[in-house]
């Protein structure tokens, strides 16, 4: 049996953190150069924007200009280093995320994508652990 792998042993990606003022323009962009999906919005309390955010804003014909702090954004979804993958991989699959920003008690350290999250699970672990993954998805559906 393979030993556990913790979010702490992957590669993480830096953390992007905007201003509540930005506009809706300036975060896709900043999203964009990015490259992880999600980003943090700095207000009480935090919260996070998504690239699914910009399909639904686009969606539902919000204008570009509009900043942040008037958004209804939900709150980010946090793992600590010292989890396991395995469940990092289950929260994120059972909040229907794509990354997660990876927090200590005081600071945002990086992201984690849910892709990442995969490959390292199974590359690490034996069938058990992918077994594991199917049915969580299997039950989600």
């Amino acid at each position: 049996m393979s030993a556990p792998v913790f979010v702490a042993d992957l590669d993480w990606e830096p953390v992007v953190v905007l201003r509540n003022s930005c506009t809706i323009t300036e975060a896709a962009r900043a999203l964009a150069a990015s490259d992880t999906g999600v980003a943090l919005v700095a207000t009480t309390p935090m919260r996070e924007i998504t690239e699914r955010d910009f399909v639904a804003m686009v969606a539902d014909g919000v204008e570009a200009g509009t900043a942040l702090v008037h958004l209804d954004l939900r709150p980010p979804c946090f793992v600590r280093p010292d989890v396991s993958v395995e469940d990092a991989l289950t929260m994120m699959i059972v909040t229907s995320r794509r990354a997660a920003i990876v927090a200590d008690d005081q600071h945002a350290l990086g992201v984690i994508r849910l892709a990442d999250a995969i490959a390292a699970l199974l590359a690490g672990s034996t069938w058990v652990g992918a077994l594991r993954l199917a049915l969580h998805i299997e039950q989600e559906q």
